[in-house]
């Protein structure tokens, strides 16, 4: 977001479908979460074409400090009807991959897990067992932050049609298999470059779920027990990767289809 353009940077009604749809259309990929943070600000003169004194919803994928959440996590007709507006959206403007962060208020991802399905988009579902930090002081030249515990499974292509399969029952199968890996907090940076990577990585034509935990600080690749900074094999440049040491994460990636 730091090198993107105005252009890129689209002011969107979330509350209507029509008003996401021509926002993403000409994209490829989206990505968007399960439950958000919301916070009803005024609206700026003319946004939307409504009055001064209407509202909108500020979107935020993560409890952000200083913020009161004036739409309450548990108002699930709000949640499932802006996760709704969003997934109809892809699939009018011809996405191609949907990739789902479950955030932390996420109690239940079986509602968001049916809506995926019957929408027919190709998805990599997200989720990250422990707490989310920020990395103080954190730059783009540091990268990869801790090392990181990657699961998941990917769906057979005809998943939705099988005898006896309802919409969403995928989401027992994660909660079951692979969720709950809770050991060290998740660096915020980290879970970012896990969605970007799984774009790179992961197959567009198949739909997966991926778990996340960290097991701790990314060590010395010559002594993976010392409690020392990371040490790459090569030098990188950052001027040629689009995350210093993703290559760790493309290599964790590599056994998911």
């Amino acid at each position: 977001m730091a090198f993107a353009s105005e252009n890129f940077i689209r002011l969107t009604n979330m509350q209507e479908m029509e008003s996401i749809e021509a926002r993403i259309r000409g994209y490829d990929a989206a990505v968007i979460g399960t439950i958000y943070q919301l916070e009803k600000r005024p609206i700026t003169g003319g946004s939307y074409d409504v009055t001064p004194n209407d509202k909108t919803l500020e979107f935020y994928l993560d409890n952000r400090n200083m913020v009161e959440a004036t739409v309450a996590d548990d108002d699930m007709d709000v949640h499932f009807t802006l996760f709704q507006n969003s997934i109809d959206a892809c699939k009018a403007a011809g996405i191609e991959h949907v990739v789902v962060i479950e955030t932390p208020a996420t109690k239940d991802s079986k509602p968001f897990a049916k809506i995926i399905d019957e929408s027919g988009i190709n998805f990599t579902y997200i989720h990250a067992s422990g707490e989310l930090e920020n990395t103080k002081f954190y730059t783009f030249e540091e990268g990869i932050q801790s090392d990181l515990d990657v699961q998941g499974f990917t769906l057979p292509n005809d998943h939705t049609t099988k005898n006896g399969y309802k919409s969403g029952d995928w989401s027992d199968s994660f909660v079951d298999d692979i969720r709950g890996n809770v050991k060290e907090n998740v660096p915020r940076e980290d879970l970012a470059a896990v969605v970007v990577q799984s774009l790179l990585s992961l197959d567009w034509n198949r739909s997966r779920c991926i778990d996340i935990s960290s097991v701790g600080p990314l060590t010395r690749e010559d002594d993976s027990s010392a409690d020392k900074p990371y040490v790459p094999a090569k030098i990188l440049k950052s001027d040629k990767d689009w995350c210093m040491k993703s290559e760790i994460l493309a290599e964790k990636m590599s056994i998911i289809d």
